[in-house]
């Protein structure tokens, strides 16, 4: 899935609820997580709040409606991103452990994840109690450093980009909100192409946290090709990004790739597959080598340079290794390399 991680991070950023305002010893977005006053684990091991993990708490009740209606929500959540770090956990507030378990035991596979009873009402008092959270289903994400980046909705439509962020080290409430007068100074300066105080401010920004504003590596490399009609800066830019970025952030590598080769705003004329390749290699060698996403970008690069059968190979592992939510999607362009290929056989059998 392509992404326009600019957009994401920056809605995400004026998205998230406006509990994220400072006060006292009020539960907020960028708090340190409470700890979890559990007893009693009805499914699943016992959980401690630890750093270095991601963790998703839902306060929920089996009398409650919408938290029942939030159930497959959090298993696919649990699935799709729990080989990723992602640890989801239902907080029970009901009355009876008994109502709970059996509850819980006929839900079967539908809930997915592990689910505690909050017997003293100790871990509600914390973190509901805390946050002025009064309605259920109540979520709250807890990033690797301990710190929470999301309180609302399960459901909320921010949740899943923001798992994502957090799970990939992106997300840091408190430095995008100090960043934003500095991106509106650079959209000024790109505007009026005062281009060397917008390299400047760039250049300041992403110093700050590489990961986190790595949309903004991509945003110069764009400025320098587009807006400044720089081809061989552009690339040059690349080239230092790929030596420098590759062990740190090889993923940022695949975005960049997938820049060259689909951004609508690139001329065809400017389009440098070779550099593409060796963005989308390095992202291979340094990631993961079987990464879905990785691997269908090398696909697209060989088949931009004319090299079919090793898209369809590229493509193959990408398929294979796609999480089912994908799996169509990245079957559908594994079909089109099969066909193109099997095009270019029948031509070459008619020669």
């Amino acid at each position: 899935m392509i992404r326009n991680l600019l957009a994401a991070t920056l809605t995400l950023a004026i998205a998230v609820p406006a509990l994220a305002q400072s006060g006292g010893n009020r539960l907020v977005v960028g708090s340190e997580a409470p700890g979890l006053a559990i007893e009693d684990w009805v499914k699943g091991d016992p959980v401690t709040i630890e750093k270095d993990k991601v963790y998703l708490v839902e306060f929920w009740a089996t009398w409650c409606g919408p938290c029942k209606k939030s159930i497959p929500h959090l298993t696919e959540l649990q699935e799709s991103f729990g080989d990723d770090g992602l640890v989801v956990i239902g907080v029970s507030i009901d009355d009876e452990l008994e109502t709970v378990e059996k509850f819980v035991k006929s839900q079967g596979r539908k809930m997915d994840y592990t689910v505690a009873f909050d017997n003293r009402g100790r871990t509600e008092r914390a973190w509901m109690g805390r946050a002025k959270m009064k309605g259920i289903p109540c979520s709250f994400l807890v990033d690797g450093q301990g710190k929470l980046q999301f309180i609302g909705h399960p459901q909320d439509e921010d949740l899943e980009e923001t798992i994502e962020l957090v799970l990939d080290g992106r997300y840091n409430k408190k430095l995008m909100d100090a960043a934003k007068p500095h991106l509106a100074e650079i959209a000024r300066a790109r505007k009026v192409q005062d281009f060397r105080m917008a390299d400047k401010v760039l250049e300041e920004v992403i110093a700050t946290e590489p990961m986190v504003f790595a949309h903004l590596i991509l945003e110069k490399f764009e400025m320098k090709l587009i807006e400044q009609n720089d081809p061989r800066g552009a690339y040059q830019y690349a080239r230092e990004v790929i030596n420098t970025r590759q062990m740190e952030d090889p993923i940022m590598l695949t975005w960049l790739a997938e820049k060259i080769v689909t951004d609508p705003n690139i001329p065809d004329r400017d389009r440098n597959y070779q550099v593409a390749m060796e963005a989308a290699e390095a992202s291979v060698e340094n990631g993961r080598p079987n990464d879905p996403r990785t691997m269908s970008t090398v696909a697209m690069v060989f088949a931009k340079q004319g090299n079919i059968e090793d898209a369809v190979v590229a493509q193959k592992r990408a398929w294979y290794n796609a999480p089912r939510k994908h799996k169509e999607e990245q079957y559908r362009l594994l079909k089109q390399y099969i066909e193109e290929s099997d095009r270019q056989a029948a031509q070459v059998s008619t020669q």
